[in-house]
């Protein structure tokens, strides 16, 4: 994809509720959702060779294919530190025994 400002405030403005509403869905915090969707955009921005042309995703595709990469990275981390933290206060959740 060719970089073009006005193409991409196009994009942004297109589908960013979309994108948003996904991450929304997937991460359950507004804030973090749209700290997601810049970092989203901000990647179709910098890395626009990054987008797989083979593939047959369309740009919009790709898009919420970076998005859902990004909650679940998010998600996965998060898990991560909840387990250190059961480990560290005696190996069972709050509430769980």
């Amino acid at each position: 994809m060719a970089r073009s400002h006005q193409g991409l405030l196009d994009l942004y403005d297109r589908r960013a509720p979309q994108v948003l509403g996904l991450l929304v869905h997937l991460v359950g915090d507004r804030a973090i959702a749209e700290d997601f969707l810049m970092q989203v955009f901000e990647t179709v921005w910098q890395r626009p060779e990054s987008f797989p042309r083979a593939s047959g995703l369309t740009p919009f595709t790709w898009i919420l294919a970076l998005a859902r990469e990004r909650a679940l990275h998010h998600g996965s981390r998060k898990g991560q530190i909840a387990g250190s933290l059961h480990q560290k206060v005696g190996g069972s959740p709050v509430g769980t025994g």
